[in-house]
C-alpha cells in the first residue's frame, strides 16, 4: 500500500453513534440507511435508535451501569458484583416515586421521599402499628440472611414518652397466614433498649425474647441497624458513632426451654413505632453458600423442630453432599415454597429436594388442585433453571391429624420412575413412629432425624464427596465490618 492510500479503521459503535475515519484524516459520507433502525444526520454521522425496528429501552440509553433503570425482572446472583456480604437480594440508596412503588408495599401512611431520595418515616409516638414499608420484591425462607439500614434520628424518646414510646424496627414479616412466625428488631429510644421480639404482622407480638440497654441517643445521630438470622440464632446490632450494641436470641427448637418460633417464609420490612427518622440506605443479603450442591425445601420437619440443635436435624446430617442450603419454615406450605423459589434460582442450586412441602396444606385444608399446582410449578421452575429435583415423601406421624397417603401416591406416580422419572425418597422405610417422634406426634426426635438422613443417603442416588463439604456462614458482625 503506497503512502497516499487510505487505510481504513473499522466502524466503531459508541453510545449509539456509527462513524468511519481514515488515518490521513479523510472523511467519507455514509449512504442513507433504509432499515429504519438508524438515520443519517446533517453532519454525516449516523444515529441509531432501534434494533430490528424495536426502540431502545430506557435502561439501554439512560445509564447502562445503573440498575435502578431496570424496573422489572430479577438479576441472577451471577450478574451481581462479587461481595463479601453474601448474595445481594436487595439494595438501595435513593428512591423516586416510581422505584419506591415498585419496591415496596406499605401499611399505614407511606413514608415520604425527601429531595435526595431518602425515605422519611414519621409516625405517631406510641403507635406500635405505625408505618410499615415492606420490600415486596424479596420473599425468602432462607435461614441465613441479614438486613442492614442506616437512619438519621429526628426524634428521640424520653421518660415522659407515651406508652409504646419511640422506636425504629427492622423485621422479617411472615407471608404464611396460618403460621405468622415473624421476628423483629426494635431500636427503642424511649425504653433505651435494643430487643428481639416476635412480629405479629402489625407490630410487636410479645414481650421481648432478648433485650439489652442502649447508649443514650441524640437528635441528629446516624444509627446503623443490622438484623440477621444465622441458623437458629437471631442477631441484632446497633451502631451509633463509636458505640456498638449487640443482642441475640437462640431458638430452643422444642428443647427444654420452650417451643420453636423461628421465622418462616417472610418479606423484609422497615417499621416506625413512633417518631421521625430518615432512612438513607437499605441492604438485604442471603448469606448461605452460593451455587450449593443441594438446596432442601420443606417445613418445620426440615427446619429441625424437635432436634434441639440445628446440627441434629436430618438436613444437617447429609453434609457429605454439601454445601447444603436449607430453605424451610415452621408451618410453611406449597404457596410459601413457590413464593420463595426465585431466591433459590438466584443462588444457583444444583439439586433441589422437595421435602413434602404439602404436609401443612393437608393439615390446613388447602384444595388438592391448588397445592398440586403449586408443587408442579416449583418443579417446572427448578428444571427450567437446570436443577435436578429429588422428591421426599412425608415423614410418618402418629397424632392422626394428617393422612398423607394420597399425597405421597400422587408425588410418586407423577414424578417417580413411572412418571417424570425423578428420584423419590421414602423416609418411612426404617422409621418407627412409636419411638422416633417427640411428644407432639409430628416432629422427629434425634433418632428419627438420623433415620430420615440414612434413608435419604440410601435412596437419593447422589454421589457423596470424599468428606463433609460445609460452608461457614459469616457472622453478622463480620458481614458488616463491625468490631
Amino acid at each position: 500500500m503506497h503512502a497516499g492510500a487510505a487505510r481504513w479503521l473499522p466502524f466503531v459503535f459508541a453510545a449509539g453513534l456509527l462513524f468511519a475515519a481514515t488515518v490521513e484524516g479523510q472523511t467519507l459520507g455514509m449512504p442513507a440507511l433504509t432499515t429504519g433502525d438508524c438515520a443519517t444526520t446533517s453532519t454525516g454521522s449516523v444515529q441509531c435508535t432501534k434494533t430490528r425496528g424495536v426502540g431502545f429501552a430506557p435502561s439501554a440509553t439512560t445509564d447502562t451501569t445503573n440498575a435502578a433503570n431496570i424496573v422489572s425482572g430479577r438479576l441472577r446472583g451471577t450478574q451481581m458484583p462479587a461481595s463479601s456480604n453474601g448474595t445481594i437480594l436487595y439494595r438501595s440508596y435513593a428512591y423516586t416515586s416510581t422505584s419506591y412503588a415498585n419496591d415496596y408495599t406499605t401499611v399505614g401512611t407511606a413514608p415520604a421521599i425527601d429531595a435526595v431520595g431518602h425515605l422519611q418515616f414519621n409516625s405517631t409516638a406510641g403507635s406500635v402499628t405505625g408505618q410499615q414499608a415492606v420490600v415486596s420484591s424479596v420473599v425468602t425462607n432462607s435461614e441465613n440472611w441479614a438486613m442492614k439500614a442506616t437512619f438519621v434520628l429526628g426524634t428521640v424518646g424520653s421518660s415522659g414518652s407515651p406508652a409504646g414510646g419511640y422506636g425504629l424496627v427492622l423485621g422479617a414479616k411472615s407471608v404464611n397466614p396460618n403460621a405468622p412466625q415473624g421476628m423483629l428488631l426494635n431500636y427503642s429510644t424511649s425504653a433505651g433498649a435494643l430487643s428481639i421480639s416476635t412480629f405479629s404482622g402489625t407490630g410487636q407480638g410479645s414481650s421481648p425474647l432478648a433485650s439489652v440497654a442502649l447508649p443514650t441517643p441524640s437528635v441528629g445521630d446516624t444509627v446503623t441497624l443490622v438484623f440477621a438470622r444465622r441458623g437458629a440464632t437471631m442477631y441484632g446490632i446497633a451502631q451509633n458513632g463509636g458505640a456498638v450494641t449487640t443482642v441475640q436470641w437462640t431458638d430452643p427448637l422444642r428443647g427444654t426451654s420452650g417451643n420453636s418460633i423461628l421465622p418462616n417464609t417472610s418479606q423484609f420490612a422497615v417499621l416506625d413505632f413512633g417518631g421521625t427518622y430518615t432512612m438513607t440506605n437499605l441492604a438485604i443479603t442471603e448469606n448461605s453458600a452460593s451455587n450449593p450442591n443441594l438446596c432442601i425445601l420443606g417445613d418445620s420437619k426440615t427446619d429441625g423442630v424437635g432436634a434441639f440443635t440445628m446440627s441434629s436435624r436430618w438436613a444437617s446430617m447429609i453434609d457429605q453432599y454439601g454445601p447444603v442450603d436449607v430453605f424451610a419454615g415452621g408451618g410453611d406450605m406449597t404457596a410459601q415454597v413457590l413464593a420463595a423459589f426465585p431466591v433459590l434460582v438466584q443462588k444457583g442450586c444444583s439439586t433441589v429436594v422437595l421435602a413434602s412441602p404439602f404436609y401443612n396444606d393437608l393439615g390446613w385444608g388447602t384444595a388438592t388442585a391448588t397445592w398440586q399446582a403449586n408443587y408442579s410449578s416449583v418443579v417446572s421452575q427448578a428444571k427450567a433453571a437446570g436443577m435436578k429435583v429429588i422428591h421426599m415423601l412425608s415423614i410418618p406421624t402418629s397424632n392422626g391429624q394428617v393422612n398423607a397417603t394420597a399425597a405421597n401416591a400422587w408425588v410418586s406416580q407423577t414424578y417417580g420412575p413411572s412418571g417424570a422419572g425423578d428420584t423419590v425418597v421414602d423416609p418411612s422405610v426404617n422409621f418407627n413412629a412409636s419411638t422416633m417422634l417427640i411428644g407432639d406426634g409430628i416432629h422427629p426426635n434425634y433418632l428419627g432425624y438420623a433415620v430420615v438422613a440414612a434413608d435419604f443417603v440410601a435412596q437419593s442416588g447422589l454421589t457423596a464427596a470424599a468428606g463433609p463439604v460445609t460452608y461457614t456462614v459469616p457472622s453478622p458482625l463480620a458481614l458488616y465490618g463491625q468490631p
